[in-house]
């Protein structure tokens, strides 16, 4: 099972990578059906990826890769690394012995690693609060939303493919500050901000098992991302986990060491 963080890194990359200067391509193109349809469905799929990546001025070197995703038929396709990353089919069926299709395919400029990195949306992320500061008494946990947002940035960081993090900004924004939004945006040189806070940590204890009773914490985070021209939001999740808390209940808990996020809590959340 993916970790919170991860979640958080794949929806973050899955929603605000459609409004980096990737374009969507509309394109038809048809085979004809001479071995088997199959056959004739895999060239005219090729053909028409081939045409909408050479319209787009993108690198037609590596669409050999997507030659064997196109012989599982499906409604869509998704890759990584590649000029195209991702197709949509619109239509598609046989007409006069001919296999056609029409394809909407998402198109990034170039895949060329010296290339991908001008291609990149900068993201800077601010400091996540403890709505419920009480809630953190359990561990003495009060840092624990600044070290999340600080290991949620080193996962984009690592992970995301289509920007690049500009670090933790210690200022507060939000929606209903579109100027402040702006101003940070072009201080830390990014295209989008993200904002969360961590709405719940409350603990509480299971004894319905056999043996010691055993402490399970929530963790329960609000997370959006705003665009930095608009100011509007792009996207807005709440996310909710809870986990086995092995430390005593009166021990004071270090979130930034290893025994924090090596321990069941911070593996379930973190990885």
């Amino acid at each position: 099972m993916k970790t919170l963080l991860a979640r958080l890194t794949l929806i973050i990359s899955v929603v605000v990578a459609p409004f980096t200067q990737a374009a969507w391509y509309e394109v038809s193109a048809s085979s004809p059906i001479l071995e088997s349809q199959q056959a004739a469905r895999v060239r005219a799929f090729e053909a028409a990826t081939f045409d909408a990546v050479r319209f787009a001025g993108a690198d037609v070197g590596s669409l050999q890769q997507l030659k064997r995703f196109y012989t599982q038929v499906k409604p869509g396709y998704q890759f990584s690394g590649n000029a195209v990353r991702e197709v949509q089919v619109l239509e598609e069926g046989t007409q006069g012995g001919n296999y056609v299709v029409n394809l909407r395919l998402d198109i990034y400029p170039s895949a060329n690693a010296c290339h991908k990195t001008q291609y990149k949306k900068g993201l800077v992320l601010t400091r996540f609060p403890i709505v419920s500061p009480q809630q953190a008494a359990l561990g003495g946990i009060y840092q624990f939303g600044d070290d999340f947002s600080v290991l949620l940035n080193r996962e984009i960081t690592q992970h995301a493919q289509s920007f690049v993090g500009r670090g933790i900004a210690n200022v507060d924004v939000s929606p209903n500050m579109p100027s402040a939004v702006a101003m940070l945006a072009e201080d830390k040189d990014a295209q989008f901000v993200v904002t969360g806070a961590i709405t719940d940590l409350s603990a509480t204890t299971d004894t319905s098992g056999f043996g010691k009773a055993q402490n399970n914490r929530q963790l329960a985070v609000n997370v959006q991302a705003m665009d930095s021209d608009s100011g509007e939001v792009i996207f807005q999740r709440r996310y909710r986990d809870v986990a086995h808390w092995p430390f005593e209940r009166h021990s004071q808990v270090d979130t930034q060491t290893a025994r924090f996020w090596q321990s069941p809590y911070g593996r379930w959340h973190a990885g």
